[in-house]
């Protein structure tokens, strides 16, 4: 069956936000995110605010949205760490794949996003929701590898997820005080050899 052709008004719309968002990152980057009002980004978009808040409920909705994007890139990488062999393997890619993303997304929008939710008065941030599409992804292949022998028994899998990822947000949290004066990834290296020693069967 051929997709559907968005209509022009819907691919209007589809650009109207994605200038938003675009425009949003730029100024957040540039004056820092508390400095930048909904006023600001309508003007630099040139669109009025009805249309701004018809897209997002708030400024902090753009950075959540962006990074609720990573989701579907999870299940992406899912269907591709089934082509890897061991569960260890999985795991690793898991972890690596997840770093990149951060990185490419850059140190500043990550500032931006972490320091946002950190102001946050009441509620779990939905970055930290462990309903998001990593910690099932995670917590599968840690099963899965008890399951086969790779994993040793003694860890409950849902709380080691909640570890492996405490660890992930710790490291970028350091990247990001250091203003991005390490590779990312390489250190994520390191990190995920030192996550799998705890966890091997034998180990």
């Amino acid at each position: 069956m051929s997709e559907k052709r968005m209509t022009p008004r819907k691919e209007q719309a589809k650009q109207t936000k994605q200038r938003i968002v675009d425009v949003a990152t730029g100024l957040f980057g540039r004056k820092g995110y508390e400095a930048v009002t909904v006023d600001d980004i309508c003007e630099e978009a040139g669109v009025s605010k009805g249309c701004f808040y018809h897209h997002f409920p708030s400024k902090d909705q753009i950075l959540l949205d962006q990074f609720m994007k990573v989701d579907s890139f999870y299940r992406q990488l899912e269907r591709q760490i089934a082509r890897e062999g061991s569960m260890e393997e999985k795991l690793h890619k898991i972890s690596i794949e997840t770093l990149k993303q951060i990185s490419d997304f850059g140190i500043d929008l990550i500032k931006v996003a972490y320091s946002s939710q950190l102001k946050l008065n009441k509620g779990v941030s939905p970055l930290a929701s462990s309903q998001r599409y990593i910690y099932k992804m995670i917590r599968s292949v840690l099963k899965e590898g008890q399951e086969k022998g790779e994993f040793r028994e003694d860890f409950d899998a849902a709380e080691r997820t909640r570890t492996i990822i405490s660890s992930y947000r710790g490291l970028i949290v350091e990247w990001c005080l250091k203003n991005g004066r390490f590779d990312l990834v390489e250190a994520g290296k390191d990190l995920v050899d030192n996550l799998l020693k705890g966890i091997t069967a034998g180990s």
